[in-house]
């Protein structure tokens, strides 16, 4: 997506919907949904080991979650092949 691109997107610049991710057995996150607005500032507090910054890897793709949405920008990244996920990443 380009900048053009970007200005003209009205959504949140990051949707998560229903997402579940897990270690193997351990569950970290359980049907975990938010939004994050262009403009909006949004922090991620908890205590170590709370699933922050696997939620970061999940966004980035990084990390495959079980199930859920994420889209950024309107795009969903969950499945995404890796050409089209570096476009987006850039």
């Amino acid at each position: 997506m380009n900048a053009a691109m970007e200005q003209q997107y009205s959504g949140p610049v990051v949707d998560i919907r229903g997402l579940h991710t897990r270690y193997g057995t351990d569950t970290v996150h359980e049907n975990v949904s938010l939004a994050v607005r262009q403009g909006e500032i949004f922090a991620l507090v908890g205590g170590s080991g709370c699933g922050k910054s696997t939620l970061l890897r999940a966004i980035i793709m990084l990390l495959q979650p079980v199930s859920g949405s994420i889209r950024v920008f309107g795009q969903e990244v969950i499945g995404l092949n890796d050409e089209k996920a570096l476009k987006l990443r850039r």
